[in-house]
């Protein structure tokens, strides 16, 4: 009988570094399915980043699957760079009883502090849930998120060339695996597009049309300056977020005749939800008057890039 293998020739344990991707609709039906497999109800609570949107077209996508629980919430403050306040979250992570903490990556970017506030969170007891609903190839090409909470929701349309799909993706040590069927087979689903689709050249090409566009914006800070700098290591951006100086009226009116002219622009949570006051969470409400995103996705033509900035400065210099 032969020894042992010290170093087997393949790898051969199933579970090591698994992370299960069980399908849902959307980003926001997935959150609904975790909160549902948890029985989340109107004792427990979920802590939310104080940047949370509402459109009377499609409601909110965060807030919604919260409200169809009758859980309750709480805000936590964020800066005007949209970086958490760290000593809000932990306030907000005292309240006693079951609590959930979500973390939202917001257009593909990681806060500086994502693992320390990981682990304040879950010393007060609290599961962590990352939203990547901008953020899917940061954490599948970066590497830079999805590793430090509990679960994870993706959205597929959001960065990918598809109208609907998403997920809510589970490491191997998840508490949570038991409380959901295996996943179905891929073989029509818009999950299927994650194997078909060559996501590093994806991130690549995005990473290099926020590169051009910037290099444009740049001689026009006076008017409008991107809300972060340059994506570091592990950063995909799903947009391009800029703040018009101006404020919220010249940003609508910018968003219009862009539109208009056919450069495809949006106001991400141009309108919070009613419980982001403007008094208790006044950075919030300086951020929504100001912020226009603009595309860096993987079928832009770069050459319009140019007409784009353009525009946008000619009718920010014409207020």
């Amino acid at each position: 009988m032969g020894s042992p293998m010290r170093i087997d020739k393949l790898a051969r344990d199933p579970e090591r570094l698994r992370r299960r991707f069980i399908e849902f609709p959307s980003c926001r039906s997935a959150f609904g399915g975790l909160l549902a497999a948890l029985e989340w109800g109107p004792d427990d609570l979920v802590i939310l980043p104080a940047f949370v949107g509402v459109s009377t077209r499609e409601g909110s996508g965060v807030l919604d699957p919260v409200n169809a629980r009758s859980a309750r919430t709480s805000f936590y403050r964020v800066r005007r760079d949209l970086t958490v306040d760290g000593a809000s979250l932990e306030q907000n992570c005292q309240a006693p009883g079951r609590k959930l903490v979500l973390l939202i990556h917001f257009f593909g970017y990681v806060d500086p502090d994502y693992e320390s506030l990981v682990r304040m969170a879950r010393k007060a007891g609290a599961i962590v849930v990352e939203d990547e609903a901008h953020a899917l190839l940061s954490d599948l090409v970066g590497g830079s998120c999805g590793r430090a909470g509990d679960a994870v929701l993706l959205s597929l349309h959001k960065l990918l060339p598809v109208s609907s799909g998403g997920a809510l993706v589970l490491p191997a040590s998840s508490g949570f695996l038991g409380r959901f069927p295996e996943a179905l087979p891929l073989s029509s689903s818009p999950l299927m597009t994650l194997f078909e689709t060559d996501l590093h050249a994806t991130a690549e090409a995005r990473r290099r049309h926020d590169a051009a566009l910037r290099r444009l914006l740049a001689p026009h800070s006076a008017f409008v300056t991107p809300l972060w700098g340059s994506p570091g290591d592990g950063i995909v951006p799903q947009t391009l977020p800029v703040l018009v100086h101006a404020g919220r009226s010249v940003r609508d009116r910018l968003y219009g005749e862009l539109n208009e002219q056919g450069f495809g622009v949006v106001t991400l949570y141009h309108t919070l939800v009613g419980a982001i006051g403007a008094t208790e969470f006044a950075d919030s409400h300086w951020l929504s008057d100001r912020i226009l995103n603009l595309p860096v996705h993987q079928d832009v033509n770069v050459g319009e890039y140019h007409a784009l900035v353009e525009s946008l400065v000619a009718a920010a210099r014409s207020r």
